[in-house]
């Protein structure tokens, strides 16, 4: 009987400002199914932090996680080792912590045991994580799309081990996911009046992993002038949304807290942008969702695959100086085989000024095996009944 298994959603040492309420509505539809505890543990910043500071652009209420009625706090690894015995199955992100705080010896190619007595089960994020962190401890996959599915199977896990489910970060993007979301997205009104924002037009600068990607990122920011004078002269709207490490930046980084900071400059990378260009409003981090789906164009100024959630929205994604970077398409330790939708998902042009001036269509269509369009959660919940029934 499947009412009788005992899962759980382990929310792990890992925290995405954009996200954050991850792997809430996925444990609210999952506990009218099972037995369903929520795992976090007790230094999480989602537990503890009540007090947002005036220079903090980032906002979630920590009772949301307090007042869930299985919440099981665990203190550290071994804890959360222990009590895996009591479950069927563990469901988790497949960003579980950073690598410099994993819980074993960190190797991308190297498959990994121990972290639980049970078998593993991860959703995908809106990255390559699935294939770059999660590859190395899961037992089954939730994944974004078929051509993820296929990766999986060819790297040599089984068939019957991987579900295409979609991303629950994707979700966010779909209307009939309202109902569940912890925190509704801001509709464009609503986007447009908490902003002040005064024209049709808006384009977003997405900044995003400047320390990973330093190079594209510091070829897009010479540029920046030129498309922010354009913007004043052709009363264009023009915001930045940063990475989401970047917006807990006066946040206290310590082990399972799920505080993990990407420093750039000694200010959060919009506090610099804001410096430099005072025109430029701050997106705030929760309001990801609302502002990819709200803007005209975005700037991915860094190579980022934010550029993806643009298949759910009539935004378009453009870079300067994207397909030259080792990056692009494929990292170097995955297979020769993986190649990402960058080229889909992206218009290239020569100069940031070009982004204002261009009106070219991506051709979308081209990546439905890459993004599964539906609410994931549902098939989660189906694909977690096959894994136990």
């Amino acid at each position: 009987m499947l009412k009788n298994k005992k899962i759980a959603v382990f929310l792990g040492d890992w925290f995405w400002s954009s996200v954050p309420y991850d792997g809430i509505p996925l444990y609210n539809l999952l506990s009218m199914h099972f037995q369903t505890d929520l795992i976090m543990f007790d230094a999480d910043a989602r537990l503890n932090k009540t007090h947002f500071g005036p220079n903090e652009k980032y906002n979630f209420d920590a009772s949301v996680f307090r007042n869930i009625a299985n919440l099981r706090i665990v203190k550290d690894w071994s804890e959360l080792f222990a009590s895996s015995a009591e479950y069927d199955l563990i469901i988790t992100s497949s960003h579980i912590a950073p690598k410099t705080r994993y819980p074993t010896s960190f190797n991308m190619t190297k498959k990994v045991s121990g972290l639980t007595k049970c078998p593993i089960a991860i959703w995908d994020i809106g990255g390559a994580d699935l294939l770059t962190n999660g590859s190395i401890f899961a037992d089954y996959f939730f994944v974004k799309g078929l051509i993820w599915k296929e990766w999986l199977v060819k790297m040599g896990f089984k068939e019957n081990k991987v579900f295409v489910t979609g991303s629950p970060h994707y979700d966010n993007f779909l209307e009939d996911f309202e109902p569940y979301m912890i925190e509704k997205i801001l509709s464009k009104e609503e986007f447009d009046k908490k902003y002040d924002l005064k024209n049709n037009e808006k384009i977003l600068l997405m900044p995003t992993n400047p320390g990973s990607h330093k190079e594209q990122f510091e070829e897009s920011m010479n540029s920046l002038s030129e498309i922010v004078d354009s913007c004043a002269e052709k009363n264009i709207d023009l915001l930045v949304k940063t990475y989401p490490h970047d917006y807990i930046f006066y946040q206290k980084e310590m082990p399972y807290s799920g505080i993990y900071k990407r420093k750039y400059t000694s200010v959060p990378q919009y506090e610099y942008i804001r410096n430099k260009y005072p025109t430029v409003k701050v997106v705030e981090s929760q309001d990801h969702f609302a502002a990819i789906k709200h803007v005209n164009k975005i700037f991915n100024m860094a190579g980022s695959h934010v550029a993806w959630e643009t298949y759910f929205t009539d935004s378009v994604s453009y870079s300067t100086n994207y397909k030259k970077q080792k990056y692009y398409k494929n990292l170097s330790y995955l297979p020769d085989y993986v190649k990402f939708p960058d080229e889909h998902m992206n218009i290239h042009v020569e100069s940031s000024k070009k982004i204002i001036e261009d009106n070219s269509e991506l051709k979308k269509d081209l990546c439905a095996d890459y993004f599964l369009n539906k609410i994931s959660i549902f098939e989660i919940l189906d694909s977690v009944k096959k894994i136990l029934g």
